[in-house]
């Protein structure tokens, strides 16, 4: 039975080599007998399917010679930027475990990929707190939310841990990121770090550059994101003027802008010097100071205008915000 680092070898070199002629970059990670490849080329992506389908053939058949055992491999979908080789990678899990079962069926054995790994396996790990302390800026949290994933799974796949890092890239890119530039950009910036993670099998070092990777990533979306922040405020500001007499909430205007909620939150006080909640509540009832000017209008009537449906609740926040109660006030200023 061959070693786990001279089947690695033979895995990473033998695919390399065939790959090469359509290939003008891959990163390649193995680790017991599963390796993951990622091939960049300037094909197109139909001729690049057809010829690494075909090529997956000569690697099939090199591997299980050297080895002399049996070698499932799948294909996943071609992708145009980092952000979507999560996807890419489920559809190659995807594709083995079938290639596996027709083998099965023709051959009367079952083959499929050896590693314990399975599909979609990093889905599973909670990458939310990591995500979320990144995007926020807490550098602390963010490298505490990495250990946790580590801590909460002791045996760990190392190409694993490295799909949970394009997860996370993933997750910030959907969350804190707008336009086809800016997510490019985020996704070559990130690249360089996925290639550098790919130079270590062990998950101790993997999560030692994971972690200084993690902070550059972070100086960097905070660099790249000042002026978009100041859009995303002012697109926030002119929604709540808009819509002010409706339902309104930190979530609504965080899920219009397409943004995570604490990362909506966060920024919106960093711009504004106050918090999302208090920014609309003063704000209608600066509204609602206009419509007193109206003798017509009745103060539950001023109060429903405004996006309060809650007299009572109303009299509250207007009282919390000026000192004084609503009909007291309108006294005041007729």
């Amino acid at each position: 039975e061959e070693t786990g680092d001279f089947v690695s070898f033979v895995i990473q070199n033998v695919t390399r080599d065939v790959v090469n002629e359509v290939s003008v970059n891959e990163i390649l990670f193995a680790n017991a007998g599963e390796a993951v490849g990622i091939v960049s080329s300037g094909l197109p992506s139909d001729v690049l399917s057809e010829r690494l389908l075909a090529l997956s053939e000569e690697i099939r058949k090199v591997i299980g010679k050297i080895l002399n055992c049996t070698v499932t491999i799948g294909i996943g979908g071609v992708c145009d930027n980092l952000i979507n080789i999560s996807f890419s990678y489920r559809q190659a899990k995807q594709s083995a475990l079938a290639d596996g079962y027709l083998s099965k069926m023709s051959n009367g054995r079952f083959s499929a990929a050896s590693s314990g790994v399975k599909a979609d396996a990093y889905r599973g790990y909670d990458t939310n707190p990591l995500v979320n302390a990144m995007i926020t800026g807490n550098k602390q949290a963010a490298l505490a939310g990495l250990d946790r994933i580590i801590a909460d799974h002791p045996m760990l796949h190392p190409a694993e841990l490295k799909f949970v890092y394009i997860t996370i890239v993933n997750a910030i890119a959907k969350t804190s990121l707008t336009g086809n530039q800016a997510v490019e950009d985020f996704s070559n910036y990130c690249l360089q770090f996925l290639e550098i993670l790919n130079k270590s099998q062990k998950v101790g070092e993997i999560r030692g550059l994971m972690a200084g990777a993690i902070e550059k990533i972070m100086d960097y979306l905070e660099k790249t994101q000042s002026k978009r922040k100041r859009k995303v405020i002012e697109k926030a500001t002119v929604y709540i003027e808009e819509n002010y007499h409706r339902p309104i909430s930190l979530g609504t205007v965080s899920d219009m802008l397409m943004l995570n909620a604490s990362y909506f939150s966060k920024i919106f006080k960093e711009e504004m010097g106050i918090p999302f909640s208090k920014y609309l509540m003063e704000y209608r009832v600066f509204k609602a100071i206009q419509l007193m000017k109206d003798p017509t209008l009745k103060i539950y009537e001023i109060s429903s205008l405004v996006g309060y449906e809650d007299v009572q609740y109303f009299t509250k926040i207007f009282k919390a915000i000026k000192g004084i109660a609503p009909m007291q006030y309108r006294e005041k200023i007729n």
